[in-house]
């Protein structure tokens, strides 16, 4: 197919009011000075969003009304509105005339308030909590490459000189100024710096990191989140294979193999056992985003508060996942024999029943993050849940995985690796099918045309953790819900499709959604695909027939909570 051209948005807390005025006698501010009016408004200046408050704290105006003057001054748009915010102050009290509509019947009466401007900092101050914490690992603004040249500069500066427009794109850039002032908060990217204090960089941008992400090496990918150094990971020292191996030292072998393997991607570790990580597990299970001024929203703070606070390298853990990944299906593959009864001479681990976890032929053994299972060549049928392996190699079969490869569970790893057949992975619930909540999961398929469904949280999607899904060949059906497919929050969430004739479809913040502190992202390599990331929800602008969808490579932040991602396609 026509390679796709990588789509990026590093999402930023947009306000509601941006000055489109080209003046040459306007000079707008560059720094953000101004006072806190909390709405949105339409062309004619009517409130779709929000609302201000009087000096004594009571809601004054509200969805409906129409600004009409500003402390005597009329107001004809929203370039007038602008100005006058923009030379105010946190703190001021302004009068605003508006036009109220009449309860009950047709007609607006004219009404006057006192406003108190608000101070963002302080009635946002969730947004800049541990901003002095914050560790940016890049930044964009010193990359030469990008900020240098670029076929979007040269093609659009000439343009914007002969239209005589200089003086309006100053003040565009003056307003993204006053943005990346306003809106610097903990999370806030450096690429977000970079594309709104110039936005002719974009397609130097766009292409550096659609680079970085092309090929499907986990390096790579880690290249996003470090200081574009790679790190050395250091291999540990791997237990010796047993010299005349039986089915129980090669049992105990492999669960050696396999905690090695796995310590190198767990990016919590022993942090799992303390009652601070038990209580950040509940939180992260229960989530749910609300905006401010809802019911929970307060819960939604705390969440965010939490996760700031969290100190794991995803970096470190995608840099060791081939590492690990290649341990444990090297490692599998050479336990599983084409004899039965070679199969059947493994002893199962004490008080471990297959009928547990696995409709079919399998072998497994202990290690201390789990069992670890390998499914024979025919059709066999995985259930996840809390008595299902850690890690599962299937060399065969047109399988079935319910509710397989997740972490929900606190299970810091959960990984599945299916060799042959057209395979079925699906969750019943929310976080699943190489879902990383609070910890890493992987599934890597790498041969069939597969099916993968999920509600919420699924196929390739992380929050505080990891999410990777690996498709290696086959014409494959992507099946999400809202937040699926590719979707991260404080972590790494991807797909990767190598080959094939696919089908990505969802609801809302999908496919491809970097959400706070996150990555999320769809590679594929090959094949004519169909991507669909359609809404359940209206647009919140009002318009009819809209719907929010919020993906197919897009950053998508929490509006005055947390600044958003890198979303990639």
């Amino acid at each position: 197919m026509r390679r796709l051209i990588p789509l990026l948005c590093a999402a930023l807390l947009l306000p509601c009011f941006v000055s489109h005025a080209q003046e040459a006698e306007y000079k707008p501010p560059r720094k953000w000075t101004f006072g806190l009016f909390g709405g949105a408004f339409d062309a004619k200046l009517k409130l779709s969003q929000g609302g201000a408050r009087d000096a004594e704290g009571n809601i004054a105006i509200t969805v409906g009304d129409r600004l009409l003057k500003w402390d005597g001054d009329e107001l004809k748009d929203r370039d007038d509105f602008c100005r006058k915010l923009y030379a105010s102050k946190p703190g001021d009290v302004v009068e605003i005339q508006f036009a109220h509509p009449k309860e009950g019947e047709d007609g607006e009466e004219i009404k006057t308030a006192k406003i108190k401007l608000g101070d963002p900092r302080s009635a946002w101050s969730e947004l800049y909590t541990h901003l002095d914490d914050r560790k940016r690992t890049y930044d964009w603004l010193k990359n030469e490459d990008v900020t240098k040249g670029g076929p979007l500069r040269e093609k659009l500066w000439p343009l914007i000189e002969k239209h005589e427009l200089p003086t309006a794109w100053d003040n565009l850039i003056a307003a993204h100024e006053r943005e990346i002032d306003l809106w610097d908060s903990y999370e806030n990217l450096s690429s977000t710096d970079l594309l709104l204090s110039d936005p002719l960089a974009a397609h130097q941008w766009i292409s550096d990191v659609g680079d970085a992400m092309a090929d499907d090496s986990y390096d790579a990918m880690a290249t996003l989140l470090l200081d574009r150094d790679l790190i050395d990971i250091e291999v540990p020292e791997l237990p010796e294979v047993p010299g005349d191996p039986t089915p129980e030292t090669l049992s105990a072998w492999y669960g050696r193999l396999a905690d090695v393997a796995l310590k190198m991607i767990d990016p919590f570790g022993e942090r799992r056992t303390t009652p601070e990580f038990a209580d950040l597990h509940k939180q992260v299970l229960a989530a749910v985003f609300h905006w401010r001024g809802e019911k929970g929203f307060d819960d939604s703070a705390a969440l965010v508060d939490s996760m700031r606070k969290q100190d794991f390298s995803c970096a470190s853990t995608l840099m060791s996942l081939r590492i690990a990944m290649s341990l444990l299906t090297g490692g599998l593959k050479s336990v599983w024999s084409k004899d039965p009864s070679e199969n059947a001479a493994f002893p199962l681990p004490k008080g471990v029943k297959l009928a547990d976890f696995v409709e079919g032929d399998a072998i497994c053994f202990k290690s201390s993050y789990g069992l670890i299972a390998i499914g024979g060549p025919d059709r066999n049928i995985w259930k996840g849940g809390p008595k299902a392996p850690a890690v599962i190699l299937d060399v065969g079969g047109d399988d079935e995985y319910l509710d397989c490869a997740n972490t929900r569970l606190d299970r810091g790893i959960s990984a599945v690796i299916d060799l042959k057949g057209d395979d079925h992975y699906r969750s019943t619930g929310k976080w699943g099918v190489a879902c990383g909540m609070l910890g890493t999961s992987i599934i890597d398929d790498r041969e069939g045309n597969d099916t993968y469904e999920c509600g919420d949280w699924g196929i390739g999607a992380a929050f505080g953790g990891i999410g990777l899904l690996i498709d290696r060949k086959g014409n494959d059906r992507y099946l999400g819900g809202t937040n699926s497919i590719g979707c991260a929050a404080y972590g790494v969430g991807g797909v990767i499709d190598l080959e094939g004739n696919d089908i990505y479809d969802s609801h809302g913040y999908s496919v491809g959604c970097g959400q706070p502190g996150g990555i999320g992202f769809v590679l594929d390599h090959a094949g004519d695909d169909r991507y669909r990331c359609t809404g359940e929800e209206p647009s919140g602008y009002g318009t009819e027939g809209e719907w929010m969808g919020g993906g197919i490579g897009c950053g998508f932040g929490w509006r005055t909570l947390a600044c958003g991602g890198i979303g990639l396609v």
